[in-house]
Order: structure tokens, then sequence, then C-alpha cells
């Protein structure tokens, strides 16, 4: 619940019933649109038929996934439990309520998930993130956030304490400047370790490779056996079994750091500081990894189990152990750095800081690189040539073996290289296919795809679809380059047309809206096939390179997508997709123009991040709309606009140079794919979006000689900001003009403007030592045309009020404008001055024209 933010809730009373049994209980509960995010899970069919088989009559329950819809307090509590309950196996019990049995706890799915129910109020939930797909400002792309100053304490804390001790660093756990007290969690560690014991009795299989890790641990000397004397320094982590079937080591043991005596008591987690996040960005991890000729990868061998904890704090890492009888057990503690503590990713992060310092001025190349392409215990990177490769590669193991830590499973599509490494002793990894920050790197091929394999399968058991399994099945693509976004982004539209029919989270879908549903879904496996070049250029011979970014909007979407283009072997212009930033529509309508604004601010954007991410890459960039008017905005004086369109072109001009914005044609734009939406299948195939529209690969002067000059001037003065008059002294010598034009000729006053105008630059033009006009109409020149007929309606009507008050004479009561107290301003226009006189608005929204 959010803090320090009353509400108000209607009170309603209503009976709770069991159709079956015929009990009911009378509850009084505050009304709210949201209890929790988190859904309802039912117990699973094992559980069902456990109970079923104990003679238990289960309470009704409810379809999967439904949200929770009653949320009954402690003080009802009695009235509902009977008492007596029955264990079903690991932590989970069933209760006997007065509507029959229910099961309480954690329900472990095949060995690997945990469902639990959580009752908290979360007014921050899942809405929230949903809105966030089309808030309107939604900052797009992430920025390495400064690290505070309790966070640089912390480093130089860990700094001053550190100690390589032999070949290993010893460090102290991140204790909080103000430790609350940490009681006694023994018993609570007991009682889950017994449990933890009947379960794997079960499996002797799984038991035996339980036992397997921690005897290897004892052996490698990571833990050890200790006093089992409970004291205040000490506390135990429970720990239990993840079954993996498909991995190397299908049994891993894990800890829970965050496992207190009873609710609202400290647990070890609880008073550890998490310390700061030192990771590089994952998305500037990817783009600067696909920079390289050869690329290689690697990781840290049990990285977090490779930093000793100092003596004193290791008795805060006691786990119970199977003792040399059957029931018995012994008390362990590690020395080194369990994965189960908040505070370890920091350590971890802080202490290989600590290290590489020592090689920044004899090794600064190795240095940058593990500085910024070390994710945890994973490092992408790469070269351009082998010998540089084998050679960076070579030196970083021989940095991390000076820390006590081994650098494995090194990855490269060369062969050479590999060979390579073979020769010097390197440990190789065997499979050319592995996990890359969050997508796959198949190395042999040397591309990169996105991981959707187990969303199909999720998606295979799911039988109707709502709202929350979209909102899942969105959220579910990891696709931080955005690659596949116009095949996401009509799932995000439909997703949104979804939001404003108020359906609730399950309940199923209007027919044409399933329908689309299920031919989106039928194109999820395309995603699969989907594949981009691990690297973005061909070959080490490339000059010439520049960046191109464009950008489109549609009623639905906006967005932008980023290409290098560069010259290979001196001779082909190639191009290659870098990323794409995507955006739904705002709610609140917003013109179409105004949504190529927002547009060309997602690509400034985009362009900003990229040159500061590529500096040597992209000295030359350039920026593409098939806007006019968005063009015209931004090469023009952004205080010339309504705020909304001046705030953004005036963000786009410090983000970006105007001169670097050019146009391209709807049907060339590769955005225009994004800001609509396109199916999988042609997705994949389409060449436009892979590397951007065929002239790109033609000479630099053949597609800047197309540029367009015609523009939509009603949408520019549309967003034109009011200005008081001082611009055009309109000199009755013009007077003739209107006897020109017979303005029932003309059904738009637009026409009648352009006329004008071009009139009065005639006039101008014939003037000795005036400063030629010539091409396209000006605004200013409308507008100077505007306000001439602004004067001659005005004469025309208010003639003798224009005279009057021109020189100094009060109106005549009978004049129709009495009323309005009006004045003459200096340029000779017919202004009320109204109540407005001392507000801070401009002149003339202070004091508008007077019309008939």
């Amino acid at each position: 619940m959010n803090e320090g933010s009353p509400h108000s809730y209607p009170v309603v009373e209503f009976f709770i019933s069991d159709k079956k049994q015929g009990n009911k209980i009378k509850v009084c509960c505050l009304v709210t649109d949201v209890i929790t995010a988190a859904p309802l899970t039912t117990p699973s069919s094992s559980t069902n038929k456990q109970m079923k088989k104990l003679g238990l009559l289960a309470a009704e329950s409810c379809s999967a996934l439904t949200e929770v819809g009653i949320l009954i307090g402690v003080d009802y509590f009695w009235q509902i439990v009977k008492g007596s309950n029955v264990q079903l196996g690991r932590e989970l019990y069933a209760v006997s309520t007065i509507f029959g049995w229910m099961p309480v706890g954690l329900q472990y799915g095949e060995g690997e998930f945990v469902y639990q129910n959580s009752a908290i109020v979360n007014f921050s939930c899942v809405q929230d993130s949903l809105r966030s797909l089309w808030d309107l400002d939604f900052m797009c792309l992430s920025e390495n956030s400064a690290i505070s100053n309790e966070e640089k304490e912390i480093i130089e804390c860990v700094e001053r304490g550190i100690r390589l001790e032999g070949d290993r660093y010893s460090v102290g756990l991140l204790w909080k400047s103000e430790m609350g007290q940490l009681e006694n969690n023994f018993k609570v560690a007991l009682r889950r370790f017994k449990n933890l014991r009947n379960r794997l009795n079960r499996n002797p299989e799984i038991f035996e490779q339980y036992k397997n890790v921690i005897e290897e641990q004892i052996k490698e000397d990571i833990v050890e056996e200790c006093s089992q004397e409970i004291t205040e320094s000490s506390y135990f982590m429970p720990h239990r079994e993840i079954i993996k079937p498909n991995e190397t080591t299908s049994c891993r043991i894990v800890y829970d750091a965050s496992s207190s005596r009873s609710k609202g008591v400290n647990s070890l987690n609880d008073i550890l500081d998490v310390g700061p996040n030192l990771s590089p960005l994952v998305l500037d991890m990817i783009l600067k990894f696909r920079k390289f000729e050869i690329a290689f990868s690697g990781d840290i061998a049990k990285a977090f189990l490779m930093i000793e904890i100092s003596e004193k704090d290791r008795d805060y890492l006691k786990f119970l152990w199977f003792g040399d009888n059957e029931q018995g057990y012994k008390t362990l503690r590690f020395k080194r750095l369990p994965f189960g503590l908040c505070c370890s990713p920091a350590i971890l992060a802080m202490t290989i800081k600590y290290h590489i310092k020592k090689y920044k001025s004899v090794n600064p190349e190795c240095f940058e690189m593990l500085n910024s392409s070390l994710y945890v215990d994973d490092l992408y990177y790469g070269s351009d040539t082998i010998e540089d490769a084998c050679r960076l590669s070579t030196d970083v193991v021989n940095i991390f073996k000076d820390a006590g830590m081994d650098l494995r499973k090194l990855r490269s599509k060369s062969e050479e290289l590999n060979s390579l490494w073979i020769e010097k002793g390197h440990k190789v990894g065997l499979t050319r296919e592995s996990k890359f920050l969050g997508m796959i790197w198949i190395s042999e091929t040397d591309v990169i795809k996105l991981n959707c394999a187990f969303l199909n399968k999720n998606l295979d058991t799911i039988s109707e679809a709502t709202k929350r399994i979209i909102l899942q099945t969105v959220t579910s693509v990891y696709d931080p380059i955005e690659v596949s976004q116009p095949f996401i982004m009509k799932m995000k539209i439909l997703l949104q047309k979804i939001w404003t029919l108020g359906l609730d989270w399950d309940e199923a879908l209007p027919p044409e809206i399933k329908n689309e549903w299920i031919l989106w879904r039928s194109e999820l496996n395309e995603l699969e096939r989907m594949s981009l070049p691990r690297k973005y250029f061909k070959g080490c011979e490339k000059s010439e390179v520049s960046l191109h970014v464009f950008a489109d909007a549609s009623p639905k979407a906006y967005g932008a997508v980023a290409y290098f283009r560069y010259l290979h072997d001196k001779k082909d212009n190639c191009t290659s997709f870098i990323a794409a930033k995507g955006r739904v529509a705002p709610f609140k309508p917003l013109t179409l123009p105004r949504l190529e604004l927002m547009a060309a601010l997602v690509a400034a954007k985009l362009a900003k991040y990229l040159t500061g991410l590529f500096p040597e890459l992209c000295r030359k960039t350039f920026l593409w709309s098939d806007s006019q008017i968005t063009l015209h905005w931004i090469k023009g004086n952004s205080r010339n606009w309504k705020p909304f369109v001046a705030n953004r072109v005036s963000e786009i001009q410090i983000l970006t140079d105007p001169e670097q914005w050019f146009h391209c044609s709807g049907k060339e734009n590769p955005a225009d794919l994004l800001s609509r939406g396109e199916s999988a299948v042609n997705l994949v195939k389409s060449s436009l979006w892979s590397h951007g529209p065929s002239w790109l690969s033609q000479s630099e002067c053949d597609w800047l000689m197309k540029q367009q000059r015609e523009i939509d001037e009603e949408s520019v003065l549309n967003e034109k900001r009011s200005q008081p008059v001082n611009t055009l002294q309109v000199s009755d010598k013009n007077a003739e003009i209107p006897t020109l034009l017979d303005l029932s000729r003309y059904s738009r006053l637009l026409k009648v403007y352009r006329i004008t105008a071009y009139v009065m630059r005639f006039i101008n033009n014939i003037k000795q030592n005036s400063i030629k006009l010539s091409g396209q109409l000006s605004s200013d020149e409308i507008l100077n045309a505007e306000l001439h007929w602004l004067k001659i309606i005005q004469r025309k009507h208010f003639e003798k009020e224009i005279s009057d008050l021109s020189k100094g004479k009060l109106l005549e009561k009978t004049s129709s404008i009495y009323s309005l107290n009006p004045f003459v301003d200096e340029q000779g226009f017919l202004r009320l001055k109204g109540r407005l006189h001392f507000s801070d608005f401009e002149f003339s929204e202070k004091h508008p024209c007077l019309l008939p």
C-alpha cells in the first residue's frame, strides 16, 4: 500500500456461503478496485488426489489464474477455520474450514516452480505497469544511474576491508548502517530441514545428488563443520532443492537468507545492504558485442564461491546438514560467499572491480574490457583480429587466475581461435549455442536470436485467452534490441483496445479480438526463425560508417529504428540493423503530426544514445521522417510553437542538429512497420526492416537530391503560438488588394491567405533595396496575410470606432462595442481590454482582436 496516502472506501456487508454444504458467514469489507496483483492459484491435480485419498472433502475451488476477490481479515479467521489440519507434504497442509478442507502453504510444481499467493493490498500493481506501455513520455532508453553517496561509502568501506589472502580475496558482509536485531531462527530452520529430509527420502537419486554437492564443497574448503552453539551472531539458512532435468547439474541447492522466526522479525537479508548495482547495462553490452569481427565469450566458474568471507561473519552463514545417523543433523557454515544473500551480487562486482584496478595502467585494454563487458560472471567481448582476440582472452584468464577465479567455457565462431585456446590449455565451451544476456548466441553460425522456446511451450498449455494471458505473453518476450517490435506491437495495440473495453482480467475475449489473438499466437513460432548477424559489418574493411535513424507514427503507435551504413571493401554500400524503440500511442488522442513529433523525439534519443555508445562509428548521423510538418517544426524556432510542440522540438534540437534531419517517403520508411504492426511471417522476410530502404545502398548524393519540399501549411499553423502583432505595419497603400480578389470564389480561407501572401511578396520584390523573397511561402508571410485581412475586416465593420479611438476620443454609447471597452493598438488593430490586463499571458491572449 502506498505510504502516506490516505484513501476512502465504501463499506459493505455480505454473506459468504458454500453451495454444497450451505454454511455461511457474514462479513464486513471495504470496497477497492484491486486487492492484489497476484492471481489465485488452484490446488494441483496431485494435491487434489492426495486430499481425496485421505478422505478430505475439498472446499470449492476457483478457475485457474483468478483475481483475488475477497481478502478476509484475522477478525473472521476463527469463524472460518475449525482448527484441524493434515500435512500433505513439503510445506503444504490441509486445513479444516466451515467450507471444507483447504490446502494452505507452498505448492511445488515439478521440482522447479513454487506457487504462493500474496495477501497484500497493492495499488501500484499490474495496472500501472500496463499503463506504462502507452504512457506518452515514458523513457524509452535506459541510462546508467549515478552512484549515490551512500553507495560510494559502501564501496570505500569494502575496499578498505578487502584482503588478498593467498590467491583469494576475503571480504566481510555488507551490513546496514542501522542494523536491526537478528533473532534466533533455529527452530524454523530445523523444521524446514526435517521437511527437506522427508521429501528427499522419497527420491533417493535426487537425495544422492543433493548430498554430493555439499560433500564436494567440503573437499574444496567452501563449507566447514562448526559448533552447533546458538549465539547472537549466528543465523541458520534453510535450503531446498531445485530440479532442472535439462541442465548439466540437474539438482541444485538454493539457500534462503530471507527466512525469519516469524512475521515482523528480521531475517539475515533484512539487515544486510543490497549494495550498489555495478553491472553494465544489458543493452549496451549486446550492442557493443556486435561491433567486433571476432567475438568471444566466457564465464567464471562458481564465481560467488571463489570469494572468502571474513571469519567474523561466517557464523551468520550456518545451515543444517545430514548427520551420521538417519534422523541426526550437524551444523555447517560457509567460508565462501553463497548466492542466497541479497548482497552477494554487489560483493562479487566490487571484488572484481577492486582486482582489475591493478591492471588499469599495465593492461588498460583488458581493464576497459572487464570494466564494461562483464555482466556478473559472464564476459562478452571481441576484437578485429584472431591474434588480438587470443591475446585479450588469455590475458583475462590470467587476470582472473590471480584472483583465484577460473574463466572457462570460452566460445567463438573462429575455429582457429578455438584451437589456440586448446593449445594454451584454456577451457573451451563444448556447445555452439549459448545464452547471451537473455538472448541466444549461436557461435557456429555467428547469429543472435530471441529466446522464445519457453514462451511457446507455456502458451501451448493455455486454452482460453484473457487480458491477463495477453499481458503476460507480451511482457514475456525478452527483446532488448526490439528486432521483433513490429510483431509485438500488434499485441500491444490489441491490449490497449481490450483495456478500453473494460474487460476483467480473466474474462473471455470478444470473438473478433479472440480471432486476432489466435492469429498472432499462431505466428509466434516464427520469432524463433528470426535471427540477426552477430556482427554489424562484413569483414574489417569498412569505411565511411554513418548512423541512420528512421521515425514514424500512426494513430496507434510510434517509434524509431536505427541502422549502420558503411562502405565495404571501398566499393559496396551495406547496411545493418542496430536497434528499434516503439511505443503504443497514448489513450489521450493526439493529432498525427504530434505523434510524428513524438516518433522524432524517440529517434533523437535513440541517435543520442547510439552516438554516445559508438563515438568512433557515428561521426555522421542522418535522421529521417516522412512527415514534412515535423521536419518544419524541428528546423524552425521552437518558441514559435504551442507548448506541446515547443517543448519536444526544443528537446530534439538539444539532442540533435536540425541539419541532420531529412525527409523520406512513407513507403520507404522502415519505422512504418513498427508504427502499424506487422505479421511475424512478413517481418522475417522483410528486407526493409532488416536492412532499411534500398536507396541506402546508393550514393549519398543520389538520395539527398530527392528531398521533398511540399508542406501542409494548415497543420503547421495549427501549432503556431499566438503572438503580439509586431511583425507587420500594414500600409493604406495596400488597400487595393481586396479589390483584386472575389472572395465568393474561394471556399478555403487558407487559399485566400496564400494568394494574398504572394501578392504582398510581389509588391515587396518590386521595391528597390528590398530583400527579395522566393521559394515556398514562409509561415510568417502567411501570418502577415492573415493580419492584413483582419485589419480590412475591422475597418469595414468598425470604421468609426477605430477612427475615434485613434484620435483619442471616447466611443459613443450607441456603439455596439461600447461595453467591451476596446482600444486600438500601435499597429492599428482593434482589441479588447478585458480582465486579464495584469495577467502573465502574452499580449494577444490578454487583448484579443475584435471581429464582427
